[in-house]
């Protein structure tokens, strides 16, 4: 798993290798390594990398792009993919049965979303895209506040990616296509490569 962000004139690329996080230049130099912790959900925003630790029973943590500033956030495991934007940090909460939280990147604030059992969560403009739990897999959309949730399509989806206006997303009802549709869920239609 990696991760690229551009910061001044560099571009920084923070990987997951053995569950390890390194840094490494967009050339391939001045490789890294920023922890010790066995790592996942890997998320870079501004300068701080987010993560969550196994080996410390799934907590979250954050430290700066070089390592230093290593602080536990909040003890809570993940499932489905953390997204950190705008001050916030989006997740799946393990502890709260797969419900879907935000809360405050230095760990305060805990709000839950939502009553929906949520599995891969993508933030977007403002909104939150997820796939209601592992059975069903529908494709919904919540405003980052918890308002305005809506359904956006029937197909049994899996891996949701959200870019610029379209959702990207395989569709397990039609033999694991890719599929792709608007962020408003029109415009749905298999993706010819």
């Amino acid at each position: 798993m990696y991760t690229l962000q551009k910061i001044g004139f560099i571009t920084l690329i923070a990987m997951i290798k053995r569950n390890n996080i390194y840094r490494i230049r967009h050339d391939g130099k001045d490789r890294q390594k920023l922890n010790d912790d066995e790592c996942r959900h890997l998320n870079l925003a501004g300068s701080r990398i987010y993560y969550e630790n196994i080996k410390d029973k799934y907590s979250f943590y954050k430290m700066r792009i070089d390592g230093s500033e290593r602080q536990k956030i909040i003890n809570d495991e993940c499932y489905g993919g953390v997204n950190v934007v705008d001050g916030w940090i989006y997740y799946v909460s393990g502890n709260s049965g797969s419900r879907l939280l935000k809360m405050r990147t230095d760990g305060t604030d805990k709000q839950k979303l939502s009553d929906d059992v949520v599995n891969r969560i993508n933030v977007s403009d403002g909104w939150i895209y997820y796939v209601d739990d592992i059975f069903h897999s529908k494709i919904h959309r919540i405003r980052t506040d918890g308002s305005g949730k809506q359904k956006l399509s029937d197909d049994n989806a899996f891996e949701v990616h959200v870019v610029g206006d379209w959702i990207y997303y395989m569709n397990y009802s039609d033999n694991q296509a890719l599929y792709k549709m608007r962020t408003d869920g029109t415009g749905r239609q298999p993706f010819k490569m």
